[in-house]
């Protein structure tokens, strides 16, 4: 999503069942000037549309247990706008690391853009521009697989499966059961 003319410009990756609907509804809508349909993006390309988007859209549904793509947002100093569903809200504190709205909450969606496009969230930007590292290596692979490994190793303790022998465990040891 980008800002042109004082207007936001939609542009919409990828490709699936629901374009067409879509289409129809951003003519409905007489949005259809502003929004773009690109179509399914080569990965090695995406990092030019992060570059110059100013916020992603995450309008998940279904239950995600991460949702990279705000990660990836991130990165870029995107303002991830994300459904709050499954593990999105574990990551994106609210008009902290983006904002969240509830899912399938379209009037919701639409005062947040209002909201950004009257630059409402440009201290949630500059906080993500100055923190990017802190809040990234706080998201990183690694970050998670210790806190994965001192759940494991806790719930190890807690629950005395090895016979009142209290291992520790480390992921260099485990990583053959668990894919880090």
């Amino acid at each position: 999503m980008a800002k042109a003319n004082g207007k936001l410009q939609l542009e919409i990756l990828g490709d699936g069942p629901l374009e067409n609907k879509l289409k129809g509804l951003a003519i409905s809508l007489d949005i259809n000037s502003q929004t773009h349909f690109l179509g399914r993006v080569p990965k090695e390309n995406l990092s030019n549309y992060y570059q110059k988007a100013g916020a992603i859209i995450i309008p998940s549904q279904v239950p995600e247990t991460f949702a990279l793509t705000g990660v990836d947002a991130l990165r870029y100093d995107c303002l991830p706008i994300a459904s709050h569903v499954g593990g999105i809200a574990q990551w994106l504190e609210e008009n902290k690391t983006g904002v969240l709205f509830e899912s399938g909450n379209v009037q919701q969606l639409s005062l947040i853009l209002r909201s950004y496009e009257k630059n409402k969230y440009d201290s949630t930007i500059k906080y993500i521009t100055n923190n990017k590292k802190d809040i990234l290596n706080k998201l990183s692979i690694e970050s998670h697989g210790v806190k994965l490994m001192d759940t494991f190793n806790q719930s190890i303790k807690d629950s005395d499966i090895f016979n009142n022998s209290h291992h520790e465990y480390s992921p260099f040891a485990t990583s053959k059961f668990i894919d880090l």
